[in-house]
């Protein structure tokens, strides 16, 4: 799995379903995890980017620009600099 947390990361703490599921989501199948997070999508962290080689999940923006194409974190460096003189 590409994910360093595995499915712990895909499933986000402050969503109100997990409170009800906290105590079972660790003794669960990974199948029976699958169904529990098909019934209720509130519980999947978002946004979920992914590439060939990559997984992000949940946000955090620093993460997210690297899925970014390089001439586009590029050009957008070079416009902060350029608005900050």
């Amino acid at each position: 799995m590409l994910s360093e947390r595995g499915t712990e990361g895909l499933i986000s703490t402050r969503s109100y379903v997990y409170e009800q599921y906290k105590d079972k989501i660790n003794t669960l199948t990974i199948g029976e995890l699958i169904n529990l997070l098909a019934a209720h999508p509130e519980m999947i962290r978002r946004p979920i980017l992914m590439d060939a080689k990559r997984l992000e999940i949940g946000f955090n923006d620093d993460e997210i620009r690297r899925f970014l194409p390089r001439e586009v974190r590029k050009n957008d460096l070079e416009k902060l600099i350029r608005n900050a003189l």
